[in-house]
């Protein structure tokens, strides 16, 4: 399997593009690997482009004052990501996405993917659908923190996304469900006693 092969099904099956449009868009894209605790992009700094998780699983965070890693969630393959907000508006990006496996990221800048649109209006049509998906995801992810209590995040976890608890460390999942790591291992140890 190519590198590209990934990007490429994807292309075709979720954005309905034709052959000739998969290859126009990945003659557009650069590889960039990322290494084990490197940042993709990093809290403070512009978000010049976009890219799409081939290969690997990130965690998107924020550092608040206190210096507190404050995880918003995770990643895996056949993932975009990215900060809209920067990457739209030419702000420095809020959040920081860091590399919890070496990752392979295909990239895009902005002035490209605007450009691949003009040519290909299936793109535009599916980057506008994921957006509102996106926001989506993250209000369903807010009204979920307020009414579910750590217990029941932690089951949700457990059953809907259970991968998680083999690639991404446990600190970091403590983070995303806003406990110590040693209130975690109280939750899992009460848990598997019942």
């Amino acid at each position: 399997m190519n590198d590209f092969e990934n990007i490429s099904l994807f292309l075709r099956n979720k954005v309905n593009l034709t052959e000739k449009e998969v290859d126009i868009f990945v003659d557009a894209i650069e590889v960039r690997k990322v290494s084990k605790k490197e940042n993709f992009i990093t809290q403070g700094k512009r978000a010049a482009y976009k890219g799409f998780l081939n290969k690997g699983c990130t965690r998107t965070y924020f550092t608040d004052n206190n210096g507190k890693d404050n995880v918003i969630y995770f990643s895996f393959e056949n993932s975009w990501l990215g900060d809209i907000e920067s990457y739209h508006l030419n702000k420095p990006s809020r959040i920081s996405i860091q590399a919890i496996e070496v990752c392979q990221f295909f990239v895009i800048t902005k002035d490209k993917f605007e450009h691949l649109e003009t040519l290909i209006p299936n793109l535009s049509k599916w980057y506008n659908y994921t957006a509102v998906k996106m926001y989506s995801n993250l209000f369903d992810k807010l009204i979920e923190n307020k009414i579910r209590n750590k217990e029941d995040k932690y089951n949700y976890l457990l059953t809907e996304h259970p991968y998680i608890f083999q690639r991404v460390p446990l600190q970091h999942i403590a983070d995303y469900l806003e406990i110590e790591p040693q209130s975690l291992s109280r939750l899992r140890r009460r848990l598997l006693e019942k």
